[in-house]
């Protein structure tokens, strides 16, 4: 039998096959047989599993059908499919791919190729002008709801009279703007300035019943894949696609965020700004928290902050570089390290962290999550750890997470910030990150010994999960943190009155003061390693009082003012 015989036998057994084939294994012989460029065998293949696919075929399956059908000199066939793609939005792949795509050469002679080019170019420009409007409106609508804050603000202000007076106004401040929805949608689209020329977007999923005179918990939920996005969602994008996957990551959190009346925000992070590396996106986040308390009434104390994978490192990082904001942690299949430096456990003791792991998970081995679980209970920090046997990375998708999740949402309901800890430690390797609550680290001196409290935290890693295949196990071990650069550290008390200080490394330090912490009629007295430092009465600040409420928006901490020092 001759090579060109068997070989067209192959083809016909391939084809009469075909409906016994999946979609995948259709497109996966067609691109076989189209890289040995038998264009018939591979243009029947792929029309075929475009035919039957289960749910709705890839767009590049569409344009490679379209492709082989120009090849063929199958023009009808050529513009149906290319039709096809242009009635769902795809004209991209008209306007820049198929118009510079060889393959596409034996119909440009046919009129209707320079038609369906116009027609593609028009649907570009009036997308690209839908896009700019939604962007303006967007931006619009947030320019006027602060207007209408700055406008209460001012009057606020004006009213005061005293420090003491100023404190209750802002503690009793409940004047938040009408919120405008789109039709009976709860999804709100807002944006926040990353720098000078990048603005990204999020969505804000609101109650049903969202009352601008009820104060509601807020959940903002960090996706993961922060290096795979290259760019930042709009508006027009956003409001066609949203966060709101049923089937997939959100699934729980928009669920459960609707049962629980809590607000849940999704921030869009790309591979240059984000929550986890490099450093230049980490402000977004508490950012996007100051706006929101600026919109909607938001209870200070509940505000709360999730996320999975990349966003569960990120959580990580909130938590151990910028916690002051927030209730409570919770991350699903993380990296807990940070990545822009020191990962300094003991800062977790002035919050809490509810991990949730699976024992599938290639981003961080299970033994690893229970080794720091139990370095974080020696420390008596408030540290959960969750374990979910036989689910791989992804675990929000499965069903089965569900019982994590009610879990998390449980944990919400009963915690609360405490902003006035009598004990607080900090440490840091920045001091962009030097403060927690009401200590602020202003500058280092990693020069000077280190006291023999300030210690490094690690431990070895091993049995890490092979993602392609995850019942390979690899003994590589790899060091849990990296300590890039010295820090400095502090351990803080008060009670009644009286602040003691101790200091590691610490050059210039600053206390911030309360009068739900102290009383303000009395000499607040600070001893720094062990020396006194100050004795004297500390009086409300109404300038600095306005400028931090203005700064943050919180209505439950009102810093009277604040204490410098400056260590020898």
């Amino acid at each position: 039998m001759s090579r060109n015989i068997l070989h067209l036998l192959c083809i016909l057994f391939l084809v009469e096959r075909a409906e016994c084939q999946t979609y995948n294994q259709l497109r996966d012989s067609a691109g076989k047989l189209r890289e040995s460029k038998d264009y018939a065998a591979a243009f029947r293949l792929l029309s075929e599993g475009i035919r039957i696919a289960p749910n709705h075929p890839y767009h590049n399956d569409i344009y490679d059908a379209a492709a082989l059908g120009s090849l063929l000199q199958l023009n009808d066939t050529v513009f149906h499919y290319l039709g096809h793609l242009l009635s769902e939005g795809e004209y991209e792949m008209i306007t820049c791919d198929a118009k510079n795509d060889p393959d596409f050469k034996n119909v440009q002679n046919d009129e209707r190729w320079w038609r369906l080019i116009g027609f593609a170019s028009k649907m570009k420009d009036d997308e690209e002008r839908k896009k700019i409007s939604a962007v303006a409106n967007c931006i619009s609508y947030q320019d006027n709801l602060k207007f209408y804050t700055d406008s209460i603000l001012s009057a606020l202000i004006r009213k005061q009279e005293t420090g003491e007076h100023l404190k209750y106004l802002i503690n009793h401040y409940n004047q938040f703007p009408p919120i405008l929805r789109k039709g009976n949608s709860d999804l709100i689209v807002f944006s926040i300035k990353i720098n000078d020329t990048t603005n990204s977007f999020y969505e804000v999923q609101l109650p049903h019943d969202y009352n601008n005179l009820v104060s509601y918990p807020i959940l903002l939920v960090l996706h993961g894949a922060v290096s795979q996005n290259t760019g930042f969602p709009d508006p027009l994008s956003i409001s066609k696609y949203g966060a709101f996957d049923t089937t997939g990551m959100n699934q729980f959190f928009s669920q459960m965020g609707y049962q629980s009346n809590t607000i849940v925000v999704y921030p869009h992070a790309n591979r240059e700004f984000n929550w986890m590396y490099p450093d230049d996106g980490f402000p977004m986040v508490l950012d996007i928290v100051n706006d929101l308390k600026r919109y909607f009434n938001i209870d200070d104390n509940r505000v709360f902050l999730s996320g999975h994978s990349n966003g569960a490192t990120g959580v990580i990082s909130y938590l151990l570089k910028s916690p002051s904001g927030f209730a409570g942690f919770y991350g699903f299949n993380s990296n807990p390290r940070i990545r822009t430096g020191g990962t300094f456990i003991k800062n977790a003791l002035n919050r809490s962290y509810f991990n949730i792991a699976t024992n599938k998970d290639y981003y961080f081995p299970v033994s690893g999550h229970d080794t720091l679980a139990s370095i974080a209970l020696s420390l008596r920090i408030d540290w959960q750890n969750h374990v979910y046997n036989g689910f791989p990375h992804w675990f929000p998708q499965f069903k089965e997470s569900y019982a994590a999740f009610e879990l998390m949402f449980k944990d919400m309901s009963l915690r609360r910030r405490n902003p006035f800890h009598n004990h607080l430690y900090w440490e840091c390797d920045d001091v962009k990150n030097g403060r927690c609550d009401w200590i602020s680290i202003g500058k280092l001196d990693t020069g000077s010994e280190k006291m023999n409290w300030q210690t490094e935290i690690n431990f070895p890693v091993t049995h890490w999960v092979n993602n392609l295949d995850t019942s390979k196990i690899s003994d590589t071990m790899v060091t849990a943190f990296n300590y890039p650069r010295l820090s400095g550290a502090i351990k803080a008390n008060y009670r009644s009155n009286r602040f003691d200080i101790e200091t590691s490394r610490i050059k210039e330090f600053s206390i911030f003061i309360s009068p739900d912490m102290v009383e303000l009629a009395k000499p607040v007295v600070v001893y720094v390693n062990g020396k006194e430092l100050f004795n004297k009465k500390v009086d409300y600040d109404k300038e600095f009082m306005i400028q931090s409420f203005k700064t943050n928006f919180d209505r439950k901490v009102v810093w009277a003012n604040y204490i410098q020092f400056k260590l020898k």
